[in-house]
C-alpha cells in the first residue's frame, strides 16, 4: 500500500505542467554607440572603424617566454589558427629588480613584442596592473615593493608614487602602439586592463581605481578601459550601470572571471574553464542588464594539443554573442601546471 501510495504521488508530481518562462530582453538594441576612435562598441558587438568585429583570441605571456625570437613565431602561429587578437599581461616585478631601475631591453623588450603584433596583423588586449595575478609572485608586484609600510592596492600617497613609476614606463609603451594612433593600422592595442581581480571595495580602492583610469588616459590611453572581477560580483561596474547592489567604477567596460568547470581535480588535470569580458554588469542580474554594452566571452581549455602555438601563455575564444556575462581576465592555475594550452570554441 505505501509503495502504491508513493508511485501515485510520483506520478502526481511528474504530471504537473512545467510553468512556461518569461522572455525578457538582454540587451537594449537602441543604446547610442559608444567610440574611442577606430575602437567603438553598442549592445550587439565591437566594432573597428565601424565594421562588426568578433574577437577571436589567445593569450600570451611574454615573461614566460624568455626569446624574443620566439615571439614571433607564437603570434604567427595564432594567426594561422585563426585567431585576430592576443592578450598580454605585463609583469611590473619583471621590468623592475630596484625602485628607479626598469628593464624594457631583449627579453623584456614590450615595444618589440607590440610591434610584431601589428606586424601580424593582430589586435592586442593589454593588462598592465599594477597588479595583475597571473600566478607570478606577489601578483607582479616587484620585490622591493614589500619593503614599504603602505597598504598596497589603496590611495596611500606611497603607494601611488610607486604605481605611477611604473604606469609612467609603461603606459607610455602601449599609447604608442593603439589601433588609433594610425588610421592604417591593421593590428594594435583594441582594449585596456587596469588593475585585476580587486575585491576590496572602499573609498580608499574607489579612490585608486579613479587614479589608475586617470593615470592611463592622461599617459595617451584612449582605447576602452576595463577591469576583471574575481567572480559575478559586480564589482567596480562602469558608472552607467543600473544594476542594483553593485559597486560602479571608472570603467568603460565590465569584466568577470567564470570558472563553471570548478578548480583542478586531486590528479592535477584542470576542466574546462571560461572567462567573460562584457561591457556591462551582469552580476546580481542576469542577461537583462547587459543592455548597452556588447558581451565578448572567452573560454579557456587546457590541452596539450597545441603546444607549438601557444607556449608561455593561454588560449582563449572569445566571441562577441548576445549570450550570458562578461569577464577579462585573471590568469589562471594552468598557467602554473602547463605553459601549452589550445583554444576551444566558444558556441553562442
Amino acid at each position: 500500500m505505501r509503495s502504491l501510495i508513493a508511485a501515485l504521488m510520483i506520478g502526481s508530481a511528474l504530471a504537473i505542467p512545467a510553468m512556461a518562462q518569461v522572455a525578457k530582453p538582454t540587451a537594449n538594441l537602441s543604446a547610442p554607440v559608444k567610440s574611442f576612435g577606430r575602437v567603438s562598441y553598442d549592445a550587439r558587438s565591437m566594432m573597428i572603424d565601424g565594421e562588426r568585429k568578433i574577437i577571436w583570441g589567445g593569450e600570451f605571456h611574454p615573461f614566460r617566454l624568455p626569446s624574443p625570437d620566439l615571439w614571433r613565431d607564437i603570434l604567427q602561429k595564432m594567426k594561422a589558427s585563426g585567431f585576430n587578437t592576443v592578450a598580454l599581461y605585463f609583469d611590473w616585478g619583471y621590468h623592475s629588480p630596484k625602485q628607479g631601475v626598469y628593464d624594457f631591453t631583449g627579453i623584456r623588450d614590450l615595444d618589440r613584442l607590440l610591434t610584431m603584433a601589428e606586424e601580424e596583423g593582430l589586435y592586442v588586449i593589454t593588462r598592465a596592473g599594477p597588479y595583475v595575478n597571473a600566478e607570478l609572485s606577489r601578483g607582479g608586484f616587484p620585490g622591493w615593493l614589500v619593503n614599504q609600510r603602505a597598504r598596497a592596492r589603496t590611495d596611500d600617497p606611497d603607494y601611488l608614487k610607486a604605481v605611477d613609476e611604473w604606469l609612467s614606463q609603461i603606459n607610455p609603451i602601449i599609447a604608442r602602439h593603439q589601433i588609433n594612433v594610425d588610421k592604417q593600422r591593421k593590428g594594435g592595442v583594441i582594449l585596456h586592463q587596469i588593475e585585476n581581480e580587486l575585491a576590496l571595495t572602499t573609498p580608499a580602492q574607489r579612490r585608486y581605481m579613479d587614479h589608475l583610469y586617470a593615470k592611463a588616459r592622461a599617459d595617451g590611453i584612449t582605447v576602452p578601459i576595463f577591469h576583471n572581477d574575481q567572480g559575478r560580483n559586480g564589482y567596480w561596474t562602469p558608472e552607467s550601470s543600473t544594476v542594483e547592489k553593485v559597486v560602479t567604477g571608472p570603467n568603460d567596460m565590465y569584466a568577470f572571471d567564470g570558472y563553471p568547470g570548478g578548480t583542478c581535480t586531486v590528479t592535477g588535470q584542470p576542466p574546462a574553464m571560461s572567462q567573460r569580458l562584457i561591457g556591462a554588469i551582469m552580476a546580481r542580474a542576469g542577461p537583462r542588464a547587459a543592455r548597452r554594452l556588447p558581451p565578448i566571452r572567452r573560454d579557456l581549455r587546457p590541452s596539450s594539443a597545441a603546444a607549438g602555438s601557444t607556449i608561455g601563455g593561454r588560449t582563449a575564444a572569445m566571441t562577441a554573442t548576445r549570450s550570458s556575462a562578461a569577464s577579462g581576465s585573471s590568469g589562471s592555475s594552468m598557467a602554473r601546471t602547463s605553459p601549452t594550452a589550445s583554444a576551444s570554441r566558444a558556441f553562442t
